[in-house]
């Protein structure tokens, strides 16, 4: 299974219900900066994630919501603040993962890293602001 997740460009993570990381695959770990190793076990809300919008921390994780209510949470996008000041934005998908009892075990977690997206959008919007100013 961890070959199968390596494969995707997209980061996953698989967590339990306390929110704890069970399983990563090496597209996260290198866009969060740390090893496998260094996450398995770790609590995922704690990468400082903010709001993209907000600038601040949710209050609630979108993976947490996805296992409380039982239900997918998707394209709510998270950025997660860089040693050198810049950040990663994330558009991050989450699946509450049941049992055949409707129990929940936990949720797999998608992180689609759009931060060169989101860079080139600015970039864009900047350059169509200087040439209306132009006119």
């Amino acid at each position: 299974m961890k070959a199968a997740l390596d494969a995707l460009t997209q980061g996953v993570v698989m967590i339990d219900t306390r929110d704890l990381i069970i399983l990563t695959n090496e597209t996260f770990s290198r866009a969060v900066g740390k090893s496998v190793t260094a996450l398995v076990g770790t609590d995922l809300g704690a990468l400082a994630w903010k709001f993209a919008d907000a600038e601040q921390a949710p209050r609630v994780y979108p993976w947490t919501t996805a296992i409380m209510d039982k239900r997918p949470q998707d394209n709510i996008p998270l950025l997660l603040p860089g040693a050198e000041g810049e950040s990663r934005k994330f558009i991050v998908n989450t699946v509450p993962i049941m049992d055949d009892r409707s129990t929940v075990r936990g949720a797999l977690v998608s992180f689609h890293d759009v931060t060169e997206l989101a860079r080139a959008n600015t970039q864009l919007k900047e350059a169509n602001s200087e040439l209306e100013q132009s006119r």
